[in-house]
């Protein structure tokens, strides 16, 4: 912690992000097809049509792509006749989809995912918040708002819970999500 302060909080982020994208897939799974899918957030898809997807909207899943990104078709309700079609990538999908038929996914998603916004709030510094009081009671006060406890005392939720966690650490010791010791642009210089 010797960087300054705007630094390391640009950081914290960076590193919680990409531990995300390497470890979200152990809760959420891969969509495969025929996966029915719920829209809990509007977006514009990720294809070159760029369709608008609005909140609410249902899906089922045609296919997959070797990445994890999926063609979807969409309809806004059971009685509709219009279809959409449209690629959503793998990111897209974490972001702004739900599955209706994972709910224990679902909800270790949204823990894991307030968890991990409790830890960018602290600025990384849980481990040294947790050394006083005031502290502690932050952490404590973050992991109620997350419904943590909840979440271990069902045992789907704390299966996928750990598995993120475990996937987070192995990342973490592979430094997949480290900085880099010297940037290839100043080697050159």
């Amino acid at each position: 912690q010797d960087c300054e302060e705007e630094q390391w909080n640009r950081c914290c982020g960076q590193e919680i992000a990409c531990h995300n994208n390497y470890c979200r897939e152990e809760i959420l799974g891969q969509l495969q097809a025929n996966t029915k899918v719920r829209v809990r957030a509007a977006f514009v898809s990720d294809d070159e049509a760029r369709g608008e997807i609005t909140k609410g909207m249902l899906g089922r899943v045609v296919r997959t792509d070797s990445d994890g990104d999926a063609l979807i078709k969409f309809w806004r309700d059971d009685y509709d006749e219009e279809i959409l079609r449209h690629w959503v990538f793998k990111q897209t999908f974490w972001e702004k989809l739900e599955l209706p038929e994972r709910p224990d996914r679902m909800r270790a998603s949204k823990v894991t995912g307030c968890m991990d916004n409790c830890t960018l709030s602290m600025n990384c510094n849980m481990g040294e918040l947790s050394r006083t009081r005031q502290g502690q009671k932050r952490i404590q006060a973050c992991m109620k708002g997350c419904k943590y406890e909840e979440c271990q005392a069902e045992k789907e939720c704390k299966t996928f819970a750990e598995a993120y966690a475990g996937c987070k650490q192995r990342v973490a010791e592979s430094k997949k999500c480290s900085p880099l010791e010297e940037r290839p642009m100043e080697a050159e210089l």
